[in-house]
């Protein structure tokens, strides 16, 4: 049942991307960080619904003329060049097979920001793709979060099986990255019911990360933490609430967390890509933290 649910979602989403390109780049983030097919059981999971929906998307970019040229922005020919640094620390790999496979995965990875760079030309069509990572991110998180808390954080919480964040680091820092969209949204919607649950989904991923047991999620946590606090207008009712939440978090969570936790001093030891992805979170989250959609 859950593969035909599946198929059924992904045939509308090429649909829609045929129609209009820029839904499709909707749809890519969906399959990208919802990962509905990772939850089938069947046939699904092992069909290429991501490069079929990237190929119709792929083919309607190069057709449609709702699009514009390539932002003049510093940021994206710094990040050209971190993909060219990649291709070239690749060539020294002391494992060169396992060096060009990952090089590759984080190539599939680059090629549909181009289609998000050219086609979401409006900030009502930025503001529809936050809110679709923001949502995409935030159910599995949320998913992960009650996991969490009705298992007395005893067990760790882990991303969906056999995606680019199945791994329990990754899939903090994701859900992690997702609390800034989220706000986003959360300020620019009229509707009460979807800013309600956004502030209630908020603390649940905060549980979720924290039982990812990942050290490099806390400190990323915690730098999180203090730019919101930073950039927030209700300062005095937020600290008092994030105190609590520290407090009843603390009190629930199990020695052995904090075992781990104490280990962050030999970080050295341990092999970890959270210093990278806390540099792009500061390149690219912080202009939109401070400028929202506009």
């Amino acid at each position: 049942m859950r593969d035909f649910v599946v198929l059924i979602f992904l045939i509308a989403c090429i649909f829609a991307a045929w129609k209009k390109p820029w839904w499709g780049v909707l749809s890519l983030a969906v399959f990208s960080y919802l990962n509905p097919h990772a939850y089938a059981w069947g046939f699904v999971r092992t069909l290429p619904v991501y490069y079929v929906l990237f190929l119709v998307v792929a083919l309607r970019t190069f057709t449609t003329k709702d699009k514009q040229s390539l932002p003049k922005d510093w940021r994206i020919p710094v990040f050209v060049m971190l993909w060219i640094g990649f291709a070239i620390t690749s060539t020294q790999a002391y494992f060169p097979d396992i060096a060009w496979q990952k090089f590759w995965i984080v190539t599939k990875i680059y090629l549909p920001f181009y289609f998000t760079l050219v086609l979401i030309n409006t900030r009502q069509k930025l503001y529809y793709l936050i809110v679709t990572i923001a949502a995409s991110i935030g159910i599995v998180a949320v998913k992960g979060g009650l996991f969490a808390i009705l298992h007395g954080f005893s067990a760790r919480v882990y991303g969906p099986p056999n995606t680019q964040f199945e791994e329990n680091n990754s899939f903090a820092l994701v859900m992690l990255i997702s609390i800034p969209l989220l706000l986003i949204w959360q300020k620019e919607t009229l509707n009460l019911w979807f800013k309600k649950g956004i502030l209630m989904a908020i603390p649940i991923i905060y549980a979720a990360s924290l039982s990812s047991w990942s050290r490099g999620a806390l400190l990323t946590m915690m730098a999180l933490t203090l730019m919101l606090i930073f950039k927030s207008n209700h300062k005095f009712l937020t600290i008092p609430l994030l105190f609590v939440g520290a407090i009843v978090a603390m009190n629930f969570l199990p020695q052995e967390w904090f075992g781990r936790m104490n280990t962050i001093e030999t970080y050295q030891k341990d092999s970890s890509e959270t210093d990278g992805i806390i540099l792009l979170n500061i390149l690219f989250l912080e202009p939109v933290l401070r400028d929202g959609c506009g």
